[in-house]
């Protein structure tokens, strides 16, 4: 007789994308689904806030460049409302650009253009990582 499982299966991450490039946005959206992750996305930085809001999100992946919000104010403005990582898309030579989003509270930042098998690498391990401090966050309430 098989027994059922005790541990409930894993859902897969759900991805929030802003990204204002359609060709780019089409090919986020398509590694990200072809990866088997939840996929939402957003047309503007107000859009991604509320949505991050609602749909709690395990990652964001943002845009530098936005039309109505700048991608690193958008990261700051993530970090103070969300414990989801951020992953922000620059632009290639933009070191200052990567410093700040990462002092600002992105987990990672990606260099367009970008190669779509290293961002398919690159979310699963921010996506690691945040499953990773989830666990040990639940760990440590269980010894309280």
């Amino acid at each position: 007789m098989v027994r059922p499982s005790r541990h409930a299966p894993v859902e897969p991450a759900l991805v929030l994308v802003l990204e204002p490039d359609p060709h780019i946005a089409e090919q986020v959206l398509g590694v990200l689904a072809s990866a088997h992750y939840r996929v939402s996305c957003a047309a503007s930085g107000s859009e991604v806030e509320a949505l991050t809001r609602a749909e709690r999100p395990s990652l964001v992946i943002l845009d530098r460049a936005q039309a109505d919000v700048d991608g690193l104010v958008l990261t700051a403005r993530l970090r103070a409302q969300t414990s989801a990582a951020i992953m922000l898309i620059i632009e290639r030579g933009q070191t200052a650009d990567a410093v700040l989003a990462l002092k600002l509270g992105a987990d990672h930042v990606v260099s367009r253009p970008f190669d779509a098998q290293e961002l398919e690498a690159r979310v699963e391990v921010v996506l690691r990582r945040v499953r990773g401090r989830e666990g040990r966050g639940a760990q440590a309430r269980l010894r309280v």
